[in-house]
Formats: C-alpha cells, structure tokens, sequence
C-alpha cells in the first residue's frame, strides 16, 4: 500500500489549520447583528428600564472563552455598538463594558466550551458593573440617573434576564470561538 508524501497528507488532514479561532472575525456581524436586535427589539421586552443585554452577554461570553486582551477589543466594539444602538453618548458603553469584561476576566479565568456554572456568573458579575459603570459614568457627563434606584431596578432585574440566557448566548459564541483546525477534515 502505497503512502501520500508527507507534505499532500499534512495539507489534506491539515487544511491550512491555523490555532486562531474562527470568531476573531466572523464573531463581529453577530456582534453588530445583536446590537441592532438591543436597540430595535428588544426595548420592547423590558421591565422598568431592564432588560436583555445581548451585546453585553457576547462580549463577556468571549472573555471567559478567549482570555482578557480579546475580551477587551470586543467590550470597545461592543461598547460603542451598545451607544449606537441605545442613542446614548458615544464611549460611555464601551467605558462601562471594558470595565465589565475586565472584571469578569479578574475573578474567572478562561473556561471551555462546554462549562454551564462560570458563564452564569459572569453575566451576573458583569451586568453588575456595567450598569454601576454605566449609571456612575452617565452621572459624571451630566445625566440625572438616580444611582439607588437604577441599581435596584435596572440592575438587579437586568441580572435575572441576563443569567439565563447567558447560557445559551455562551454556547453560541463557544461555536464561533472554536479553533478552527482541529479535528477538521476537507470534504467533498
């Protein structure tokens, strides 16, 4: 039986393997796709001024799957998308959700795709300070946002929308997120 040269076996089983992942870039439309959903959608689902945060479940979904420096180039897209879409002052989502993605990337580590008790409490963590950020930033540039009742009423219910479905918006960027060679065969 007669073997490939080694050079046509690596490129066939290979594929032009890389050990990037796959979502660096093709995450980006869903980020962009959830972010015309918060600002279009969504508002129609909230209680009190809470609600979903799908930008924000995306991006901290990717901090405990890829690490804090990728976490943090998408908390700034992600937080200025999260400004265009809610019509606030540009930066002040992007301030708020690198703070969160940083936070969550301090207390957890990087998690596998399969793991369903940390990307829970990340969206806890996370929803928690991004609004405190948020609601601190927005006081400081002039908004009237009364701190007390914004955290009762905003954030702890945007907590119990945001903990459920982090499960399932951590699944889906775990698919994205996957390397994109391995086990990987090119089929016709």
């Amino acid at each position: 039986m007669s073997r490939s040269p080694p050079t046509l076996r690596r490129w066939w089983h290979g594929c032009g393997a890389k050990t990037e992942p796959v979502g660096r870039y093709s995450g980006l439309p869903l980020l962009v796709l959830a972010a015309v959903l918060q600002g279009a959608v969504l508002p129609e689902f909230r209680i009190g001024g809470a609600g979903f945060d799908l930008v924000l479940l995306i991006v901290l979904s990717w901090t405990i799957l890829m690490g804090a420096e990728e976490g943090a180039i998408w908390a700034v897209v992600g937080g200025l998308l999260h400004d265009l879409a809610g019509g606030r002052l540009l930066g002040t989502g992007a301030v708020a959700m690198v703070a969160a993605s940083g936070a969550v990337s301090l207390i957890f580590n990087e998690v596998g795709r399969g793991n369903l008790i940390v990307p829970p409490l990340a969206a806890a963590v996370g929803t928690v300070v991004f609004q405190t950020v948020l609601i601190v930033v927005l006081n400081v540039f002039g908004s009237s946002v009364p701190v007390f009742y914004a955290l009762v009423n905003v954030t702890l219910i945007s907590v119990l929308y945001n903990v459920p479905l982090m499960i399932v918006v951590f699944r889906v960027v775990g698919w994205l997120a996957r390397p994109s060679g391995r086990g990987r065969r090119m089929t016709f």
